[in-house]
């Protein structure tokens, strides 16, 4: 009975471990937008390829949590990876970094810096450009890769804000 009790325990801790391991996850990178705050302009926008240094989930899960934000902003009638489209958007990955701990009571800080340019895609005149610097912290114990995907969230959240504003 003991034996079973042992393995069941160890079993259950490796379950946890796991959990805790898990990589980022896609859908907890994409931003939860009410469109009704947001005027759309009407055009299309292509969402290139993501490049530059690390981030978590990699530079296709970037691209593809930024594409699926900016749908669900409803700023633009169309947000597609390939093809023709009014706008393209590039995007470059400056900087992903753990800040330390000073305690470990502290919660973990990532700050995410990104640069996005936005061009007009017929004529490649830069529309906009930013450079987004956007820190997260950790709630409670929330592990590292669920910190990593609160980063990339926070980043496009402001990254989208910021876009609104400009006049195309």
């Amino acid at each position: 009975m003991n034996h079973i009790k042992t393995t069941s325990y160890i079993i259950l801790g490796i379950l946890i471990m796991a959990g805790c391991a898990a990589p980022p996850h896609l859908a907890n990178m994409i931003v939860p937008i009410d469109s009704s705050l947001f005027s759309s302009t009407g055009k299309s926008l292509r969402v290139e390829a993501v490049i530059g240094g690390e981030v978590a989930g990699g530079h296709e899960m970037f691209r593809q949590a930024l594409a699926q934000s900016l749908r669900n902003s409803n700023l633009f009638k169309e947000v597609i990876n390939e093809g023709s489209a009014d706008y393209k958007l590039k995007t470059v990955i400056v900087q992903q970094k753990l800040r330390e701990r000073v305690s470990g009571y502290e919660p973990k800080t990532i700050d995410l810096s990104v640069y996005y340019y936005l061009y007009n895609d017929s004529t490649s005149e830069l529309i906009f450009e930013r450079l987004q610097a956007a820190p997260y912290t950790g709630k409670g114990r929330e592990t590292k890769p669920r910190i990593m995907e609160g980063a990339v969230r926070e980043n496009i959240a402001y990254f989208i804000n910021e876009l609104s504003r400009v006049e195309l």
